[in-house]
């Protein structure tokens, strides 16, 4: 399925995504089609570091062209 371009997802993943029961879990699934769990372990929304964690390292960015297709 297309999503945006150069962002697509195999049509099975799309389908199981639009079946989570709140938009929250769908977007969760949907992200995890979109990026490798290590991939997503190791990037955040803003690349900023958690200000609820002194000492914490900002992570790498998401990658904005995928941001926009979640959204």
């Amino acid at each position: 399925v297309h999503l945006s371009p150069g962002v697509s997802i195999p049509e099975p993943k799309f389908n199981l995504a639009l079946l989570a029961k709140t938009d929250s879990k769908c977007v969760i699934g949907a992200s995890r089609s979109l990026w490798t769990d290590d991939e997503l372990a190791s990037r955040s929304v803003t690349g900023t570091a958690c200000r609820n964690k002194p000492g914490s390292k900002a992570k790498k960015e998401a990658t904005p062209a995928k941001m926009e297709a979640l959204r």
